[in-house]
């Protein structure tokens, strides 16, 4: 997170493949130190700090954030107060260097260790002093650690009436799962099982429908006091459990097929930002949730393994739109659906997302108002169960050796060729996602 560490060319290659629009650094910047004359190293810092960013690791991220086509997203500390020292990263980036970074979100997760009021005071002196370097720059705020319904009414809502003046992204953070230490009773208790549950009870927020009802609720409060603004998940995952402990909960093809649908109907709804956290994890540690993981042997991130959760961004960066189009299921807890389609190249993707974990599913799709071609293309992302940790698109794999390995295995992905009518049928295999790429005849 904070260790200098400029990713090799097999890292650049996967991730340019997966079309990222934000990357967001540190993460979980808590109690954090900026030092643009690098004296200290990333776990040494000053007295009131515990760790260290260092102008060489801003100058790795934003060359890797450049390199990829993605915008840099910082996040800077408020768990130690000190806007001035936060307001000359934005005078490095963007003044100094010319970085011309857009958007800083202002602290993380403050629920957990502040009262709104003191977030309320600390967070207009950070704005201001932000803002006076760069008044161009976009800020994110509040960053809330939660969407319950309590986080929402008690701390979002009231944030943006009284700041929405000042935030371009209103942002919080979601985890439909707790760790290891919830009663296996609840719904939001880390398995398979409830990280696919459709409509959860106990608590409500553990459910993918619920995701439905606060993007309705989000947006709103985007519509009535951040109008110039978007709304963003800017920290996303299954759970917060270990790896050890969470029950293939953040590394099995399940994973991949919550994420992917997720992802679909939240963009769909109108939420205009999800950042997957995390991006990456060393292959010594226990952590949870990221696409790659990755070596610093000897001084640079080597990609040494993909995990599923890589499948399901690599479908949307390849098979994609720009334009999200409306769409309606009768099935939506096993069955669901979300298109797109791209005006350069006058095609439909839909992606059908099975999430029962044992049967095939058949089902009639419709499309309207398009005029399709006769001959369609199929990609299916699969495995041989629902929590396996191999998965596939065809049954093909990545091979992650080197850059050119990357570029040949996604390059050889084959389509499936398959007749296409404004109505047809298929078979939508067990723990699936399947694109339906479909050609459209004139506008």
């Amino acid at each position: 997170m904070f260790s200098p560490a400029p990713a090799d060319t097999s890292l650049v290659t996967l991730v340019k493949f997966i079309r990222p629009g934000l990357i967001r650094f540190p993460g979980g910047n808590n109690e954090a130190y900026w030092d643009r004359s690098n004296t200290y190293k990333w776990w040494e810092a000053p007295p009131g700090y515990r760790y260290t960013i260092t102008a060489q690791v801003v100058d790795d991220f934003i060359t890797f954030c450049r390199e990829v086509g993605a915008e840099p997203f910082i996040q800077v500390d408020m768990n130690t107060y000190a806007p001035d020292l936060w307001a000359d990263l934005v005078k490095y980036c963007n003044i100094d260097h010319n970085y011309n970074v857009k958007y800083w979100g202002i602290g993380d997760e403050p629920n957990h260790w502040t009262t709104l009021e003191g977030y309320m005071t600390s967070s207009r002196d950070y704005v201001a002093a932000m803002a006076a370097v760069d008044p161009s720059i976009r800020l994110s705020a509040p960053e809330m650690g939660g969407i319950w319904p309590g986080d929402i009414n008690s701390w979002i809502e009231p944030f943006v009436k009284q700041r929405g003046s000042d935030v371009h992204l209103m942002s919080a953070h979601h985890y439909p799962l707790g760790d290891e230490s919830i009663d296996p009773s609840k719904d939001n208790y880390p398995s398979i099982e409830n990280l696919l549950r459709y409509d959860a009870t106990d608590p409500v927020v553990a459910g993918i429908s619920y995701l439905n009802i606060v993007s309705t609720q989000l947006l709103d409060l985007r519509d009535k006091y951040v109008p110039q603004g978007i709304v963003a998940l800017t920290e996303y995952g299954p759970s917060w459990a270990p790896l050890s402990t969470d029950n293939r909960v953040s590394d099995s093809l399940s994973t991949a097929l919550w994420l992917a649908d997720t992802l679909g109907r939240l963009g769909m709804s109108g939420i205009h930002s999800v950042l997957y956290y995390s991006f990456t994890s060393p292959d010594w540690d226990d952590f949870r949730n990221a696409l790659f993981i990755h070596s610093r042997y000897p001084e640079e991130m080597r990609v040494v393994s993909l995990r599923p959760t890589y499948y399901a961004y690599l479908m949307y960066g390849k098979w994609r739109g720009e334009y999200w189009v409306s769409t309606s299921t009768t099935n939506d807890e096993y069955l669901s659906i979300c298109a797109s389609v791209s005006h350069e190249s006058n095609d439909l993707y839909v992606i059908v997302f099975n999430k029962h974990t044992s049967k095939n599913i058949t089902a009639t799709l419709s499309v309207y108002d398009g005029n399709v071609s006769s001959r369609g293309y199929l990609y299916i992302l699969n495995g041989d169960t629902y929590d396996a940790t191999l998965v596939n698109i065809n049954g093909a794999t990545i091979d992650v050796t080197n850059s050119s390995t990357i570029e040949n295995s996604v390059n050889d992905i084959s389509p499936i060729g398959i007749p296409i009518s404004p109505q047809f049928s298929r078979i939508f295999p067990a723990h699936s996602a399947s694109v339906i790429h479909i050609p459209l005849k004139g506008s």
